[in-house]
């Protein structure tokens, strides 16, 4: 039997993507999805105490570290109307930031 993973609706060869450079995480367990545009994605895992997370390109499997969460300042992040000084909001710092508010829960 192959050794398959399955990230979004695609199929990957493990041992392809391992010699392509990519780590591997087997027990990587989805909690939401952030959709970048038409792009794809990242699949999001929260630890067990909910102060950090890693991700999972939907399009390359790859996954990322553990980071903890960080906090952005009213004065720092955009409200929702696009006017500076919102309520602030908590992202994940990796690969360009993922607001949490913006992380659908699956």
């Amino acid at each position: 039997m192959e050794n398959i993973i399955i990230v979004g609706n695609q199929q990957y060869d493990v041992n392809v993507l391992e010699e392509a450079g990519f780590k591997i995480e087997p027990n990587f367990e989805a909690h939401g999805y952030y959709t970048v545009s038409n792009w794809g994605g990242y699949e999001v895992e929260l630890n067990d105490s909910l102060d950090g997370a890693r991700l999972r390109d939907s399009e390359t499997g790859e996954v990322s570290d553990w980071t903890e969460l960080e906090y952005i300042e009213p004065e720092n992040a955009d409200s929702a109307d696009g006017e500076d000084g919102g309520d602030g909001e908590w992202i994940i710092p990796i690969w360009g930031g993922v607001p949490l508010n913006q992380v659908m829960r699956i």
